[in-house]
């Protein structure tokens, strides 16, 4: 008699290895006594026929519930290929495609392809469009481009399931931002954006704020080393007067200076929702730190804000009497934490 055994569900991780054609045999040897809930790819070389093989393999998986790839070599169209499959997979809850390798990032020649010309997530917003259980998705680090940004904004306006999207360090323009924030206007689901190392300065930032002023979703939104500026800081200053969902707000690294310090001080005064907010490295000095603790006395909801500064052309230099009147704002308001370093 043979005894029937219970399968057993694994995770399957790979790194540093050379993945071709024999991929696919190895995943249907796994999945013929286990269930796969997870993969994890990284640092890997990946062959034509071995994203072939991937892309076989994750047709056959009926619980993949989070795939991960990063940092891993191939050519931009054999990630079409992988990508495509996870339109099909409707278990796939969370997916990271981060830090890839093409061969067009390594030589813009190879087959005319060009990241400013061809989509790279093409095949991803068809995954968005049909898929309603995918919550996450990181694209972090991935050279996109604003030719992408205009697919994927046009697709979070009808997204029904995303919550956690992260296009960090993805070389977005004000074209790009536009084209996201046009999509947030729309969407009623995402929570968390995040958007660090970017190149849409203040214009894009104006974009994201007029979005913000009407989306009634998003909670936390990280804008870090976007070279926002005091035109940048105006709008999210006003669109913190109208807005009623948005907890936390991460504009680290920016050179919104006192000017923009004031603007968002005005703001706290009438903010009802924010509780985070962090302003390290953005070239404050005493003017703006009084500003922010005048608002701090009145303003009932703020947790932490943040000051942090080091030497640099970002430092946030403020003095004793800037320190003491925000010590004091704090202590007085009995519920938010200051975190500032000492010039």
């Amino acid at each position: 008699m043979v005894k029937m055994m219970s399968r057993m569900s694994i995770n399957l991780d790979l790194s540093n290895v050379i993945i071709d054609f024999k991929f696919s045999k190895y995943v249907e040897g796994l999945n013929a006594y286990t269930t796969l809930r997870s993969i994890y790819i990284k640092d890997c070389i990946i062959t034509s026929d071995g994203a072939e093989a991937i892309a076989e393999a994750i047709k056959q998986l009926s619980a993949i519930e989070r795939i991960s790839i990063s940092r891993c070599q191939m050519a931009q169209e054999d990630l079409k290929k992988m990508t495509s499959a996870l339109k099909n997979i409707s278990t796939l809850q969370v997916c990271y495609i981060q830090s890839m390798i093409l061969e067009s990032d390594l030589n813009p020649d190879v087959s005319g392809l060009c990241w400013n010309q061809y989509s790279r997530i093409s095949t991803l917003t068809d995954t968005l469009k049909m898929n309603a259980n995918l919550y996450w998705l990181s694209l972090d680090a991935n050279n996109l481009g604003d030719f992408d940004m205009q697919l994927l904004g046009k697709v979070l306006g009808t997204n029904k399931g995303l919550k956690y999207l992260g296009l960090s360090g993805n070389s977005i323009g004000s074209a790009g931002a536009r084209a996201i924030a046009e999509g947030l206007e729309i969407n009623k689901k995402l929570e968390y954006l995040c958007l660090k190392n970017n190149n849409f300065g203040d214009a894009g930032t104006v974009y994201f704020a007029k979005a913000l002023g009407t989306n009634d979703c998003l909670r936390h939104v990280r804008l870090i080393a976007n070279d926002i500026g005091r035109v940048g800081a105006m709008a999210l200053a006003d669109m913190l007067m109208v807005n009623t969902r948005l907890e936390g707000l991460d504009l680290g690294l920016n050179r919104i200076g006192c000017v923009g310090a004031k603007f968002l001080s005005r703001s706290l005064r009438h903010n009802c929702q924010l509780e985070d907010l962090n302003l390290d490295f953005n070239g404050i000095r005493n003017i703006g730190a009084v500003s922010l603790a005048s608002s701090l006395k009145v303003n009932g909801t703020l947790a932490r804000l943040r000051l942090f500064g080091q030497n640099g052309d970002g430092e946030n230099r403020i003095g004793s009497v800037g320190i003491r009147l925000l010590q004091k704002a704090s202590t007085r308001n009995g519920k938010i934490t200051v975190n500032f370093r000492m010039e």
